[in-house]
Formats: structure tokens, C-alpha cells, sequence
């Protein structure tokens, strides 16, 4: 075996240790397990990511939706095809490639297989194959075309940006005409054939490059994978699918999950079946299968571990087949299409949960610590055996291009009013939306007016033409050091580690270990006997340039959540005012006055910069920017007094009451603030007197987007004597994408004894 293709089977070793423990984690929970399903069949992204986000198993989706295709495959094509009890010979290669250009190449006759692959149509399928003469290859064809369909899906469930979901027809077009491309090539096709039996990654690579058809490259390894999951588990399973349906292919499925669920910790097995499935060996294979019970389940066994093997067998043959790495969401919300470009602040509300009652939004700023998320592959996309690392950079100032520039200009031309920090500074070109460009930075040496002098093409960044109009981030510098505040989970690696022995080290076995971005102390492995440690990683961002270096030992191909960025260190933020408190009952001013415009506290526009690129190379791969986003990180201003209280407590209420208030935000206008008047008894008590217009008076109330302040009277002389609350509750329209800012409640009492 290559050296590349020994690399493919330890990658699909690791890959199924943690997709069967995630699996049979999630099969712990029965509601939550068959909710995954059901989202997974309706193509539901947001129910599939809300329920692995409710199970904190959200870094697990790619895993967990793969495992479900692969399932749902190997039942529906049982269902409609059946499973041949006797060993019938598997068609060629080259009969099913044959096969599969005449169908493509009807295009009325493949829709309705596709249909009929979708709704589990059994007749409508085989009258369909059956007008072509295809019958023969009835479970290869509803094979490929549900692989086909169903991985589309998992690209929209599991990735944070919006992928919109193809219709599979025209991805089944397009690889019929690759796969119809290589039969042209006849040697080329037959060293394919050969090399798909030995699972050969260099024989095929060569056979691809030879054909002169690299583009199709991904289409002829999924067709290859498809053929050859038939071809093997036929050979290696003599028992016969069960067919199930509704609640009892759920159940069934769920048992699986926690079957396999016993080979997460046993590497040794699971090689032993890799190398089967790989070899064809059924004497192993069906040794492995009876001794961990999992007869009833061959089929699917086989299935699974043959897509795990072929797929990292393709990212062998086809290296570029890597996604992008790209910065795309802050929290929950996508920042081109969920956070206004004019505003910076979201744009609509996300389902309500515990953390997030109020979806986020409409129109709520940012604050605190946020989450950036987005996707970065383990290795690169142009350099399958280098190492990714990524960084951040935030921008405090903007300016404009007044006029288009050209990649040699050095000297450039914004428009007024610009401010700027002392030369020489960077400023980045903002690439607001992920089209693949770079992101180009420069140093500004000098400035005249709105005439700036630069340097072009720096921090590792390639010069490039602009056009007039676009936006130019200033104050640029790393996410890193004490702005990585809290650090964030960002996948798992499998190591040895001891066994926890109720709280006692065990011996050592193989252990997901938690992974984070952040700053933290990797614990010391504990010895044998001694108090159980759990095993956690921490990666570092460099603390001058911000680089963080992926690890390339972690399970899923790539990480989703890069850091948490702690922005309470680049905007202020706490109680606006000088003197007096924010919230709370203070016995006097600022209750019913209202709050100077020097102590209003206002939010900053930020800038969010994302780079990555190869580890040990100078140049910036790939870059994209949020361009704004509103940040505030002030308190509000909620006071509370009764003029009749003075300057202390003790002046008792009998005929009057007068309310002062001051409720102060600059986002409050897409929270809420109410003012609320109750007693235990429940009688003569106004309830709601939140003012809802200015008034002149007397006394004068004010009323504004910030919120409002003055003095609301009351006639407390038909009041029955009782105990009352007055309550002054405040929430300004804040969220972290993950959690919106509480309200905050402020209450003051007084009772009427005797009129």
C-alpha cells in the first residue's frame, strides 16, 4: 500500500471512531435522534443545527449527517430494489458508467428515477429503468442518485452560510457528461477500472491526469464509491436487509447508532474492518461483525464504512475538492445576508430559544463576546499536504475610495472627512462578500488632505485594482491576546488517554480530546491510580500577529467556530454616567431628568477582517470582511424615585404618588422598557403606566427612541391601603448572536397604611 493510501485508511480509521461516537451519543436522546432524521428527509438546515445546538453536538453536524445519508441510502434502495439473496455478479465498471450516460442523457426518464428515488416509489422506478433497459442495474443506479442527492443536503444543513440546495437533476446531468468524458479514453478508463478495484490513489490519479478530464474528477470518484459499496457489501453480507418503515426504521436505526457506538474506542477493530472492506476480505469482516453483535446491521456496516473509506480515498485522488476557507457568521446570524451593511446591526429575528427569547433582532447592535464562525480546512485547498492557519483583524475607522485605482497606483484619493491615526498605518480593501478575492492591505506613509500616499500589496497581501465607492478599513489590528478572552470549543482529536474509573485514572485507551482556540493550560496526563484529569487542547493565537495554526489531527475535515472575540476591550463600555448610578433607586437626580448627551452612551462601527493561508507562508491565501458592525457595550441608564420619598424613604404616601423615571439607550428603541405599578392584592393597582408620547405636563414626560424620563402623577386616594411594587424593567436590543442581553428589572415599594 502507497504511503498515500496507508495516509486514507488511518484518516478513515480516526473518522469513523468519532463519527460512531457522535452518532451514538445523539442516540442517547430518542426525541432528539429522530428529529435529526426527519430534518435531515424535509432538507431542514435550521431544525438540524437547532437540535444538535440544544444537544451541544452542533461541531459533530458533518459527522452525524453523513452517517444519516449513508443510512437512509442503504434502506431506500432496499427498499425499492430489493437484495438479491443469491450472489449475482455486480455489472462492470464500465457497464455501470455506460449506464449511466444513457440515463443522463434522458432527461425526462431520469427525473422521474430521481422522484421516484425520493418517495421510496418502487414501481414508478423500475418502470422507468425498465423503458431504457436498465433493470439490471436497478440498486447501482438508485445508489448513485440518492448519494448524489442526499450529500447536497449535508451541505446546506451543516454549513453556517446559506447554500442554496440544487436541484439534484442537474448535479446527475453534469456527472453523466464527466463520467460520459472519460469512457472516450479508453485505456485511461480501463487503468481507472483497475485502480478502483485496488483502491490505488496514485494508479487513479494518473489515469485521471492521462484522460485529460481533472475537472470531473470528484463525479468519477462518488461514481466510483458508489459502484464499488455495491459490489463489496454484496460479496460480504449474506443476510438480506430488513425493510422497515416510519417509527420502526427510526427505532432501528437509533439501535444502530448505539451498536456501533462500542467501536468508537476500539481502533484496532476498525482497522481490521477498513482493511476488509477495502480487501474484500468477508472472513474478517464477518469476524468482526459476530463478535460485536452487529449481524442485523451487515449491510448498513458495510455501507458506512465504505463511504468513509472511499471518501478519504477521493480526497486523495481529487486534492482540490477542499472547500474554502471563509468567515461567515458572528454567533448564529450570517454576516452578508442577516447583519444590515448600512446599519451593522441584524436585520431579522432568529428562531427564539432559551438564550436567544428574542431572536437576536430585528435592528439589535452587538456586544460582549463574540463568536466568529465561518469554515477553515485542515489542509490547504491549493496544497493538500500544507497545514491552514488563520487569523483576524478588527478595523476602528473607515474611509472611501473617491476615485477607481489601479494595482500599481502608490498614491490614492478618498473622499472627505475620513479621520485618520498617525502614519504610517495599514488599511485593508473590504471584501464584503465571499467571491474568493483577497483582501489587499496597505500602508499609508503619508497624508495630504484626502490624497494618501501607500504602500501597496503588504502583510502578505497581493495588489489589486479597486473601483471608486469601495470601502477602506483603517486602525486595522490582530484578534489575539486579551481580546481572545473565553476560549472556544472547535472540534476533537482522538488520543490516549486513561479511562475514567469513577473519578480514578485507569489505563490508557483512546479518548476524545476537546479542542479549543484560546489562551489555557493543557492538563498534565494523570498516572495510573491517581485523581482523573480530563484531556483538553488549547490552541494558542499567536499573541503578536493573531495566527492560529490549525490542527491538522483533528476529526471532520475542518473546523466551523474560530474564536471568541472579546470586545469589550476595543469598545467601551459599563455605566455612561458620571455621577449617580445607572440602574437603580438613587434617592434623587438622574431619576426623572434626563441623562446629558455627554453621558449617552454610543455604540462604535467596527470592522471584522478574516485571513488564512498555508502555515509557513508569507502570503494571505484567502480573506473576506464583515464591514460593519455596530458595537455597544454601555449599560443602560434605569433610575427609579417617588418625589414624595425626598431624599430618603420614610414620607409616608396617601394621596399622591409621583413616579420619577429615566430609562436611557441608544438601542433601547429595538428593545423594550415598561413601567408598571402592582399590589399583592391585585386591587385599585394602575399596572402599566409606561408613558407612550411626550407630554408638556404637568409634570412633563419626554419620550424618545432612547427610551424617556420625567415624573408620571398618580391619585393614590381611592388606593386600598397594601403594600405596592413599582417596577422600571429595561432591555436594550443587544445580542452576541448566541445570547440577547436580559432584561433588567428595577423595583422600588411603598405601602398606604391609612388614608
Amino acid at each position: 500500500m502507497s504511503n498515500a493510501s496507508s495516509n486514507a485508511s488511518g484518516n478513515a480509521i480516526s473518522r469513523l471512531a468519532s463519527q460512531s461516537e457522535a452518532v451514538g451519543r445523539l442516540a442517547q436522546d430518542s426525541g432528539g435522534f429522530a428529529a435529526v432524521v426527519a430534518a435531515f428527509e424535509s432538507k431542514d438546515a435550521n431544525a438540524f443545527r437547532w437540535v444538535l445546538q440544544r444537544l451541544d453536538m452542533l461541531p459533530y453536524c458533518e459527522l452525524i449527517c453523513e452517517w444519516v445519508r449513508v443510512k437512509l441510502c442503504t434502506l431506500r434502495c432496499a427498499e425499492i430494489c430489493g437484495v438479491p439473496r443469491e450472489k449475482i455478479p455486480v455489472p462492470t465498471l464500465q457497464e455501470f458508467a455506460r449506464a449511466v450516460v444513457k440515463l443522463s442523457s434522458h432527461e425526462k426518464v431520469l427525473r422521474r428515477v430521481v422522484d421516484a428515488v425520493s418517495c421510496g416509489d418502487g414501481s414508478e422506478y423500475h418502470a422507468a429503468l425498465d423503458e431504457l433497459k436498465l433493470g439490471e442495474f436497478c440498486q447501482l443506479i438508485c445508489y448513485w442518485v440518492c448519494s448524489v442527492g442526499y450529500d447536497q443536503v449535508c451541505e446546506v444543513v451543516c454549513r453556517p452560510q446559506p447554500v442554496p440546495l440544487q436541484d439534484p437533476l442537474r448535479q446527475l446531468r453534469n456527472a453523466g457528461e464527466s463520467i460520459a468524458a472519460f469512457l472516450k479514453h479508453d485505456k485511461a478508463f480501463d487503468a481507472i477500472s483497475k485502480s478502483a478495484v485496488a483502491l490505488n490513489c496514485e494508479t487513479l490519479q494518473s489515469a485521471v491526469a492521462q484522460a485529460g478530464v481533472v475537472e470531473g474528477c470528484e463525479y468519477l470518484c462518488s461514481f466510483i464509491c458508489v459502484w464499488r459499496s455495491v459490489w463489496v457489501c454484496r460479496e460480504l453480507c449474506e443476510v438480506p436487509v430488513p425493510i422497515l418503515k416510519g417509527p420502526y426504521a427510526i427505532e432501528e436505526a437509533q439501535n444502530f447508532a448505539l451498536a456501533a457506538r462500542q467501536l468508537a474506542g476500539q481502533p484496532r477493530v476498525l482497522g481490521d474492518l477498513v482493511n476488509a472492506v477495502q480487501s474484500r476480505n468477508a472472513a474478517e469482516y464477518r469476524n468482526v461483525v459476530n463478535r460485536f453483535g452487529l449481524g442485523p446491521y451487515c449491510w448498513q456496516l458495510c455501507a458506512w464504512v465504505g463511504s468513509i473509506t472511499c471518501y478519504e480515498f477521493c480526497i486523495c485522488v481529487c486534492p482540490n475538492h477542499a472547500l474554502q476557507p471563509w468567515f461567515t457568521t458572528v454567533g448564529d446570524f450570517n454576516i452578508y445576508t442577516q447583519i444590515d451593511p448600512g446599519s451593522g446591526r441584524t436585520n431579522t429575528s432568529l428562531p427564539h430559544t432559551s438564550s436567544m427569547p428574542y431572536g437576536g433582532g430585528p435592528n439589535f447592535a452587538f456586544y460582549n463576546q463574540l463568536q466568529l464562525g465561518g469554515f477553515c480546512p485542515l489542509f490547504s485547498p491549493i496544497s493538500p499536504s500544507t497545514p491552514m492557519q488563520y487569523r483576524f483583524l478588527y478595523a476602528t475607522g473607515t474611509a472611501v475610495l473617491a476615485s477607481a485605482i489601479s494595482a500599481s497606483q502608490t498614491s490614492i484619493t478618498v473622499t472627505g472627512g475620513a479621520s485618520t491615526p498617525p502614519t504610517p498605518f495599514n488599511l485593508s480593501v473590504c471584501v464584503c462578500s465571499p467571491t474568493g478575492a483577497t483582501s489587499e492591505t496597505m500602508t499609508v506613509t503619508n497624508v495630504s488632505g484626502t490624497t494618501w500616499t501607500v504602500t501597496r500589496g503588504q502583510g502578505g497581501t497581493t495588489a489589486a485594482a479597486a473601483a471608486s465607492g469601495t470601502t477602506l478599513l483603517t486602525g486595522t489590528a490582530p484578534i489575539t491576546g486579551p481580546l481572545v478572552d473565553t476560549p472556544v470549543l472547535v472540534g476533537q482529536r482522538v488520543i490516549s488517554w486513561p479511562v475514567d474509573n469513577f473519578g480514578i485514572a485507569g489505563l490508557p485507551a483512546s479518548t476524545f480530546e476537546n479542542v479549543y482556540v484560546g489562551y489555557g493550560t493543557d492538563p498534565l496526563q494523570p498516572t495510573f491510580g491517581s485523581p482523573y484529569v480530563a484531556p483538553a487542547h488549547y490552541l494558542a493565537p499567536d499573541p503578536t500577529t493573531g495566527w492560529v495554526a490549525v490542527d491538522t489531527t483533528l476529526i471532520g475535515g475542518g473546523i466551523q467556530q474560530f474564536l471568541s472575540f472579546d470586545t469589550n476591550q476595543v469598545v467601551a463600555g459599563g455605566c455612561p454616567l458620571t455621577t449617580g448610578l445607572c440602574v437603580g433607586c438613587p434617592g434623587g437626580a438622574p431619576a426623572g431628568a434626563a441623562v446629558p448627551p455627554p453621558n449617552q452612551g454610543a455604540g462604535k462601527d467596527l470592522s471584522i477582517i478574516f485571513q488564512a493561508t498555508r502555515v509557513g507562508v508569507s502570503a494571505v491565501d484567502y480573506s473576506n470582511s464583515l464591514c460593519k458592525i455596530h458595537i455597544n457595550n454601555w449599560s443602560e441608564v434605569n433610575n427609579l424615585w417617588f418625589l414624595e420619598f425626598g431624599t430618603d424613604c420614610c414620607t409616608g404616601i396617601d394621596t399622591s404618588l409621583s413616579v420619577q423615571f429615566t430609562v436611557d439607550h441608544e438601542e433601547m428603541s429595538a428593545g423594550a422598557w415598561s413601567l408598571e405599578i402592582d399590589n399583592c392584592s391585585g386591587v385599585s393597582a394602575p399596572g402599566n403606566i409606561t408613558p407612550t408620547a411626550s407630554s408638556v405636563g404637568p409634570p412633563p414626560v419626554t419620550v424618545s427612541p432612547r427610551g424617556g424620563f420625567g415624573t408620571i402623577a398618580e391619585n393614590t386616594t381611592n388606593w386600598v391601603d397594601c403594600s405596592y411594587q413599582v417596577w422600571l424593567k429595561t432591555r436594550p436590543g443587544l445580542t452576541t448572536g448566541l445570547y440577547d442581553r436580559p432584561e433588567t428589572d428595577n423595583l422600588l415599594t411603598f405601602c398606604i397604611c391609612s388614608h
